[in-house]
């Protein structure tokens, strides 16, 4: 009866275990929610707030052949500019495995899509490397830290005209 009461009990928290999200599974979660939560906002200042939500107060963005962009109120800065002069649109992503450590995360990958100036029409095909780091919060959700893109040259780029 002891062993059927261990196994039993064995069961209950191997079952549960496999059922908690991963931390990779949370970061993919983050983003996903993210990238829903910008690309529906209606209004520039909409899209920043919602493309900032999820990054730490001293993230650092570096843009392709531009300066770091550093802390959150800056990077959202940025953000509104971007968002007023391009709309983007994804047409797909290769994502690397994420690679998770006990307070940081690395996610590499590639992400394909078309800019398009608002202002004239001009639509710029883009396919890009991402590295993005991770911060793990004391409250156990990731937020990015570091976001840093370029030109993979398959495709010409909008960063550096």
């Amino acid at each position: 009866m002891t062993r059927i009461i261990l196994l039993s009990l064995f069961l209950i928290a191997t079952s549960a275990t496999a059922q908690a999200p991963t931390a990779a599974d949370q970061i993919l979660e983050m983003y996903s929610s993210r990238l829903e939560r910008f690309q529906t906002a209606a209004t520039a200042e909409a899209k920043a707030d919602a493309y900032v939500a999820d990054i730490v107060d001293g993230a650092v963005w570096m843009p392709q052949g531009g300066d770091p962009v550093r802390g959150k109120k800056a990077v959202h800065v940025w953000a509104v500019n971007f968002f007023a002069t391009w709309i983007l649109e994804i047409s797909d992503s290769e994502f690397e495995p994420i690679i998770v450590g006990e307070k940081f995360a690395i996610r590499r990958w590639v992400g394909n899509g078309v800019y398009e100036e608002r202002a004239t029409g001009r639509r710029i095909p883009y396919s890009q490397n991402y590295i993005d780091i991770l911060e793990k919060q004391s409250d156990g959700t990731w937020k990015l830290a570091t976001h840093m893109w370029n030109n993979n040259n398959r495709l010409p780029s909008i960063w550096s005209e």
